[in-house]
């Protein structure tokens, strides 16, 4: 199963490279190919919580992660964002929000309600203060 969610990462990571909102067409890009890798699928369907939680240690979600605190200090440290919460604190938040996305797509097969994905994405956008500047993208 790690291979598919590799081969996964990948293709999630090449759609949000050249983009001017990585972390949400990342997590967009993750939303959609889920359903083409059928283990993972499978896994997300049918695994117990212990494959749920290898699925989301893998670094798909880790390195997401990482990116996301990265900018949210950067924020934090601008003034543009509160420093009520530690930017790691927010950026574990917004990863449990995705998985659960996730699963909500997947399991629930809520795939046919893409206004709930762009809900989400709101959310996450007006919660950690809009989305990404030209400056947090070159990075």
């Amino acid at each position: 199963m790690q291979a598919d969610l590799d081969v996964l990462r990948d293709e999630v990571l090449l759609r949000a490279a050249d983009s001017g909102r990585p972390i949400v067409d990342a997590m967009l890009a993750l939303v959609e190919r889920v359903d083409l890798h059928p283990l993972v699928r499978r896994v997300i369907v049918e695994g117990s919580p212990k494959d749920l939680q290898l699925v989301q240690s893998h670094a798909l979600f880790a390195d997401t992660t990482r990116a996301v605190a990265h900018v949210l200090a950067h924020r934090q440290a601008a003034g543009t964002l509160s420093s009520a919460v530690s930017a790691d604190t927010l950026a574990l938040g917004m990863e449990t929000i995705v998985f659960a996305l996730v699963l909500s797509v997947v399991r629930a097969g809520m795939a046919s309600t893409p206004g709930r994905v762009d809900a989400v994405i709101a959310l996450l956008e007006a919660a950690l203060g809009g989305p990404p500047t030209a400056e947090e993208r070159g990075r």
